[in-house]
């Protein structure tokens, strides 16, 4: 036990004399002396995910072996885990889960979550949405977040039970309050448009979609932008808007990157360095695949020439050079 602990000492994060290689050490040899826990954790830890400067995946496989036969069932599910991965071993979907099974039989909640997954995308096993249903309810009814968004989707388009927007919304709510994202914007989409009959709450609705756009969520940094600029379920503030319409147009989000460029346009200080940033956005707007065909082609050629107008020649053709784009080809010479 003294071996363990010593090992956990060493392999602290927060302790400024953290030495994994000793603690390491500690760790086997607590290990070597039946500690299933201290077998488990090694085992783990010579996958190199947490420390890569400990990764032995023979070691991993060994000890994660031993302490699974000892009876950890956190070890089987990491081995499930691995084979599913290729993590260590080939790929092998079908032992991932015959392990998984039996680390479900031991109430491993994320085993049931994980068989869930390969049920539903028919790995390793034939595609059964019942089965994976029924996998899911078991860790969603254990609060697992993911397994919570999961059974929602499936209330939510009808997959093996009744289409039911309400139960989809109930589950995704229970997976926001517990910080995950995806469900924090559902939320936040859900009661801004009062999807599928859900009672309208602007202001609520704002809150969880700014609660996924500060968690990095694309699609919720692009809603929040849409709401700072139109004022829905927040004072209007053009400044927010454009901050958070910045964020997801770095991140790739095409209607992000026009809105930026419109904000930049018509409603930031109109000076030079705004107008240069916006050419930038339109362009990677107008590139976007989803926008071919779309009615916003006519509105960014039409920035497009504003801007030109605007700019010293000089400084617009550094733009456009900055942008990797033959404006002359791309929107036409004025």
């Amino acid at each position: 036990m003294a071996q363990h602990n010593l090992a956990g000492l060493l392999l602290n994060n927060h302790n400024p004399h953290r030495d994994t290689a000793e603690g390491m050490q500690w760790l086997e040899a607590a290990a070597e002396a039946g500690i299933i826990e201290a077998q488990y954790e090694a085992g783990s830890l010579k996958l190199g995910s947490t420390f890569p400067e400990l990764e032995d995946l023979p070691g991993a496989e060994f000890w994660l072996t031993h302490a699974a036969k000892n009876g950890s069932v956190d070890a089987l599910y990491q081995i499930a885990n691995c084979f599913e991965h290729g993590i260590g071993v080939e790929q092998n979907y079908e032992a991932a889960v015959q392990n998984y099974f039996e680390a479900l039989k031991r109430d491993s909640i994320p085993a049931a979550f994980a068989l869930g997954t390969l049920y539903e995308n028919g790995l390793g096993v034939e595609q059964n949405y019942e089965t994976a249903i029924k996998c899911y309810n078991i860790a969603a009814d254990k609060f697992h977040i993911s397994a919570l968004f999961n059974r929602g989707r499936f209330y939510q388009f009808g997959w093996a039970v009744a289409a039911d927007y309400k139960i989809a919304h109930q589950n995704y709510l229970m997976a926001a309050e517990r910080g995950h994202r995806v469900c924090q914007f559902l939320v936040g989409q859900a009661l801004v448009e009062g999807i599928e009959g859900t009672p309208i709450n602007l202001e609520e609705g704002a809150s969880w979609l700014l609660r996924a756009a500060e968690a990095g969520f694309l699609e919720a940094q692009a809603k929040i932008g849409l709401c700072y600029m139109a004022g829905t379920g927040v004072h209007r503030d053009l400044l927010e808007a454009l901050n958070w319409s910045r964020k997801a147009a770095q991140g790739g989000h095409d209607w992000a990157q026009y809105r930026t460029a419109n904000l930049l346009i018509r409603h930031g200080n109109r000076g030079e360095s705004e107008f240069v940033e916006a050419i930038k956005w339109l362009v990677l707007s107008y590139n976007q695949p989803e926008a071919k065909g779309e009615r916003r082609h006519e509105f960014i050629k039409s920035d497009f020439e504003f801007l030109r107008s605007a700019l010293p020649e000089t400084v617009f053709e550094a733009a456009c050079k900055a942008a990797e784009i033959d404006t002359d080809v791309k929107y036409g010479s004025s």
